[in-house]
């Protein structure tokens, strides 16, 4: 890719679909014209297709939690891949392709939403909600990635080859206004077009999200953190959400896209391509034959201590001494045993072992971090209220922590709040995010890693190098 717009210049429509079965199961077509396409519903949806499968190589590789995790004091890589240690060390340059990735999938996805917002029959309103979230979500990921980037809301004709930065305020207006509208037009839980499609709920909790973190922004706004925690409360009340009972059942597919599962990337095991999730490389996830993971990414001893004694979130990790296994052979692959590591097994399949073909959903929007936007959104706004303990205590209660805080300072909870977003999201792409908008990256990455120096106030990622060389609007 070229640049923010040039994938337009060849204007047809590809017509897809996400093969997964448990997602769109329509059969792929091949090229169109755009119009012809979006004349019709079953065209529509499959152009929607389209916007997901441009999310393929970030969020269905290793990309999305890799890039987040050994980029904050979360996850460590143990391997000697030279692209993943200079992100664990902060020594990457433009050229990255990990974060090339990002900008790729995350660009992509806003084109051919904006193809379809161009030219969709405004009687697809839920369509239209839905185009409109995959269009703000991706700003959203690439604004906090990159910070200011072209905002481009429709096709331009002419095409403008050379698009310029956008102020980051202007960004984050439209990611507002985008799913704002679309949590006009979208259908409740429950009530989508396919398992795996965003509805209501996920529009007002991620447009909550977006608020809190504006809120703590170059850009923030008086009212964002009120904002947030208006919406997080609202979702909480619509009781279309629960927790979960168990932490070890959230991520296993017999409970996909349940309760607690707002939005996530569907995987299904033992198809082709993308459809089967990787994500087993980021636990030891041992079957019963002694077949390991790869022991690629380990959990800090920050994080695993942080947990408190009797925290049942600690099932889902394993801590010990552990060899790599080939899975054909079942042989010694490496000659390396690692000593005393913890390694999250969240994601993991129990009726399909293969590490590298099972069926584990990759959660983006989960009720627990409804919660605790909503807990730390009213404690920005009022302080330690009765409402903001309840929300943290729910999350709390259900990893068995039943001694519920109270009679805390409002700094005080604002560390508790912290500590369970670490605890209760390890792994699934948001650490990095959290430190970001606490502005505390320096702090914690040099705190956990031995001889990392991070550039003093370091926020935003290099736009990739490919990206400025065609693009020189779009110097970092």
């Amino acid at each position: 890719m070229k640049n923010i717009t040039k994938i337009l210049a060849a204007i047809a429509l590809m017509v897809v679909s996400v093969s997964c079965e448990d997602f769109l199961q329509e059969e792929p077509k091949s090229f169109a014209s755009q119009e012809i396409v979006l004349s019709s519903r079953q065209g529509t949806e499959q152009a929607l297709n389209g916007v997901y499968q441009a999310f393929n190589g970030y969020y269905r590789g290793r990309t999305h939690v890799m890039n987040l995790g050994i980029t904050s004091d979360e996850i460590s890589f143990l391997q000697t891949n030279t692209s993943r240690l200079e992100l664990q060390t902060y020594t990457f340059s433009a050229e990255n392709g990990n974060l090339a990735r990002a900008w790729e999938a995350h660009v992509y996805a806003v084109n051919r939403a904006n193809i379809i917002l161009d030219l969709i029959d405004e009687e697809y309103a839920d369509l239209k909600g839905e185009a409109l979230f995959l269009r703000a979500w991706s700003y959203f990921m690439l604004v906090r990635y990159y910070g200011s980037v072209p905002l481009i809301t429709s096709i331009e004709q002419p095409l403008n080859l050379f698009p310029s930065k956008d102020p980051i305020a202007d960004i984050y207006d439209q990611i507002i206004a985008d799913f704002s509208e679309a949590a006009t037009l979208m259908p409740p839980h429950g009530e989508t077009r396919a398992p795996g499609v965003p509805g209501r709920g996920a529009a007002k909790s991620a447009l909550a999200w977006v608020y809190l973190t504006r809120g703590t922004s170059e850009v923030a706004q008086s009212g964002d953190f009120q904002m947030a925690a208006n919406l997080a409360k609202e979702v909480i009340e619509t009781n279309d959400y629960d927790l979960i009972e168990n932490y070890v059942d959230v991520f296993i597919p017999a409970n996909e896209n349940g309760m607690e599962d707002i939005w996530s990337i569907q995987f299904t095991a033992n198809q082709a391509g993308w459809d089967n999730s990787p994500h087993a490389d980021f636990s030891n996830n041992p079957n019963p034959d002694g077949i390991n993971g790869f022991v690629n990414f380990a959990l800090t001893n920050e994080l695993y201590n942080t947990f408190e004694p009797g925290d049942e979130r600690l099932d889902v990790i394993y801590k010990g001494e552990f060899t790599v296994v080939n899975a054909q052979t079942n042989e010694i692959s490496l000659a390396t045993t690692f000593n005393n590591l913890a390694f999250t097994n969240k994601y993991r399949d129990p009726e399909n072992l293969n590490r590298n073909n099972h069926g584990t959903n990759m959660p983006l929007i989960r009720f627990a971090n409804v919660l605790l936007i909503h807990a730390e959104a009213e404690n920005e706004v009022n302080g330690p209220t009765t409402a903001a303990l309840n929300s943290i205590n729910r999350v709390r209660a259900r990893a068995n922590l039943n001694v519920p805080l109270s009679n805390l300072s409002q700094e005080a909870l604002r560390q508790a709040i912290r500590n369970e977003r670490f605890k209760e999201f390890h792994g699934e792409g948001i650490r990095w995010f959290d430190l970001q908008r606490w502005g505390i990256i320096e702090q914690r990455v040099e705190a956990v890693r031995e001889g990392v120096d991070v550039p003093t106030n370091f926020r935003y990622f290099p736009i990739p190098q490919t990206e400025v060389d065609a693009n020189p609007n779009l110097q970092n």
